[in-house]
């Protein structure tokens, strides 16, 4: 998959990532490498034990804590993609997020969704037909959506799992969060200029809420969160970085490491439990590391 995406980024990165200027965060944190030599590694999400879940390598991983070997929970996915949970507590992840079923999936979706049981490994299919699944979150009403940042679109999969193609038309789709007033759909977008789509869940239609400024705007986004401030947090694949975006937009970096074909590719907040601090990122890249920032919401009190 890397090799098909250096010729995408080919064309889209028309400045190299070292150029690009996005300033540094105030707080800028020391990252420390927890785990290493996990493959391509393309979503990462905590679950409600505190362990963190990785799909990436043909595979879905979970580390039990920081610095331990991860473990293979369900092995040969085919193109594993985004991870979300649902009502019910399991695990739903997204397969055929590859370059290949991305570019047809329009003309023919092939990608679709696992229902998976963390506990024992189980893993049934609940949804197909969608496009990519590159990006995946669930909405408040129990409806999940998918992304394909190839062709572009977001699919909409109801809680009994029909699929709903192409429910809204965001160029180039990728990493997807839920406001916290949970009435819109907030897309990172990755093989465009640099930003961020808004998209009314009511009805889909969208609006732009965040563009990279000059230098930055090949950046390359890709996996995306938000913290309770409504603040974003989003990995710059092609740049390298991971960008804080504030309310007002604006947007600043946390880290700098190198860019595509090893950028940061997801991320992910610690809940603190089990080593994974709360107060700390999480991020996932195609190198195979796991990247843990500290004290990214805030360095902890001493009372």
């Amino acid at each position: 998959m890397r090799r098909a995406l250096a010729a995408v980024f080919a064309l889209v990165l028309i400045v190299p990532a070292q150029a690009l200027g996005m300033e540094d965060c105030k707080r800028y944190p020391d990252a420390r490498v927890i785990a290493d030599g996990l493959g391509t590694l393309e979503s990462a999400l905590m679950d409600r034990q505190g362990r963190l879940l990785i799909g990436g390598n043909g595979s879905l991983m979970r580390m039990e804590a920081p610095d331990t070997d991860p473990e293979v929970v369900v092995p040969d996915v085919e193109g594993p993609g985004g991870l979300a949970f649902g009502a019910d507590g399991f695990l739903y992840m997204g397969f055929g997020d590859t370059i290949a079923t991305g570019a047809q999936g329009d003309a023919d979706p092939q990608a679709g969704l696992l229902r998976i049981d963390t506990a024992t490994g189980e893993s049934a299919v609940f949804a197909e037909g969608l496009s990519m699944a590159n990006g995946l979150v669930r909405g408040p009403d129990g409806h999940f959506y998918a992304s394909n940042d190839i062709v572009g679109g977001i699919d909409r999969i109801s809680p009994e799992g029909v699929v709903e193609h192409r429910w809204s038309d965001v160029v180039s789709a990728n990493g997807l969060v839920i406001d916290r007033a949970k009435e819109h759909l907030l897309a990172a977008q990755t093989f465009t200029t640099s930003g961020i789509a808004r998209v009314d869940l009511a009805d889909g239609s969208e609006e732009n809420y965040f563009t990279a400024p000059p230098g930055d705007t090949a950046a390359g986004l890709d996996g995306m969160i938000r913290d309770r401030k409504d603040r974003l947090y989003v990995t710059a694949n092609g740049a390298g970085q991971v960008w804080r975006v504030n309310r007002q937009p604006a947007a600043c970096s946390l880290i700098t490491m190198p860019g595509f074909p090893d950028g940061p590719s997801a991320l992910t907040f610690g809940r603190g439990k089990q080593g994974f601090d709360r107060r700390n990122l999480y991020v996932v890249n195609f190198a195979g590391e796991v990247i843990e920032l500290p004290d990214v919401r805030g360095p902890r009190r001493r009372h």
